[in-house]
């Protein structure tokens, strides 16, 4: 990351964080952040957020002076200040939790989730919606996705002070969201009626793995450890289910570039391989209302082992990893509108949102 502030002075972050004077190229201030973390900046330009280890700090922009610190219950990957500065939100990018903070009050005022995914991005939109990845449009006191979005022709871009524009094939044109009027219909809606995984639910988790029994129960058990500590009662016959399997995918047949050492001999040879799909579903009434999943299979460039061979890299590569199921966090709280979806989308292009 690296972005101008003012003329003389360039922020850019790594594994430090640092804001540098151009013309004697030195450095104001430098920290050591949390490497993948993206630091946030507050629509004045005076506030800067950054996570290193368990804790998000809070930095004056213009000398690095820490104003402020705060303990998630994880790192949070992206931060985003709300347009008045007053709230802060994180966002973990693998189990889309989210957890928005008082800076006024210096506490956890909210927690909330984003639908499954990787998230990419986490943009405040007015002082109650949160958008992640350009297309959930989540609103902060229902902690439901109210809405979604499809970009067509261009690219969504965004400034610290929550405007938003769209670079089309012809022009940039300002977005105003949400674009439509939510009120009306999140009105009646109360949000404890939303919740369809909070402390004090029950859950009941269905294992369909072909791991040993002792493999099979240490993953039971990590689950149901993570479940308890938010809260949560694992029993048999609950209404919600954690179903956790693995299941063949499609065969494919591609060109896969392989190399036998670093310095080694680089190659390309077709093949045939069947690739295996892990995933942990969260499901109600036969509902889909959160998903972690992994596909186990090759994915261009094979790193072979001494006296391996291509197909016999590739068949190692499709064997599925028990860690993956046993690291899956399941979020805190997740809400879903009563049927299920948003209540509608709209297409963003260089003319609008319709």
């Amino acid at each position: 990351m690296g972005m101008f502030i003012g003329e003389n002075r360039l922020l850019t972050a790594g594994r430090r964080l640092a804001l540098w004077d151009c013309e004697s190229a030195t450095a104001i201030y430098s920290y050591a952040i949390s490497e993948a973390t993206q630091p946030a900046i507050g629509s004045t330009g005076k506030q800067l957020a950054v996570s290193f280890g368990n804790a998000v700090f809070i930095i004056n922009l213009n000398d690095g002076n820490v104003l402020g610190r705060i303990e998630p219950p994880t790192t949070p990957k992206f931060l985003t200040f709300s347009r008045n500065g007053e709230q802060l939100a994180g966002i973990n990018s693998s189990s889309g939790e989210i957890w928005v903070w008082s800076l006024s009050e210096n506490r956890l005022i909210q927690e909330l989730s984003a639908p499954s995914g990787v998230t990419q991005s986490i943009h405040w939109v007015g002082e109650r919606h949160l958008l992640v990845n350009h297309i959930h449009l989540i609103d902060v006191k229902l902690r439901a996705t109210v809405w979604s979005y499809l970009s067509t022709g261009g690219t969504l871009l965004t400034a610290n002070d929550g405007r938003f524009w769209f670079a089309g094939k012809t022009k940039i044109s300002p977005i105003s969201f949400p674009g439509i009027n939510l009120n009306r219909r999140t009105a009646p809606l109360l949000p404890e009626d939303l919740l369809v995984l909070s402390p004090g639910s029950e859950l009941c988790i269905q294992l369909d793995l072909p791991f040993k029994e002792a493999v099979q129960d240490k993953i039971r058990d990590r689950i149901t450890a993570n479940l308890e500590k938010n809260g949560v009662t694992v029993r048999d016959q609950a209404e919600l289910r954690l179903k956790i399997k693995l299941v063949k995918g499609k065969q494919e047949k591609v060109e896969m570039s392989s190399i036998t050492n670093p310095f080694g001999h680089r190659g390309t040879k077709s093949i045939k391989y069947t690739p295996q799909i892990g995933s942990v579903t969260l499901v109600k009434n036969e509902i889909n209302l959160w998903q972690k999943s992994r596909r186990f299979g090759p994915r261009g460039l094979i790193q072979l082992k001494q006296g391996e061979s291509v197909q016999g890299a590739v068949k190692r590569l499709c064997k599925p990893d028990p860690p993956f199921f046993e690291s899956v966090s399941i979020p805190k709280y997740i809400g879903q509108l009563p049927d299920g979806k948003p209540f509608g989308q709209s297409t963003i292009s260089e003319h609008g949102i319709h």
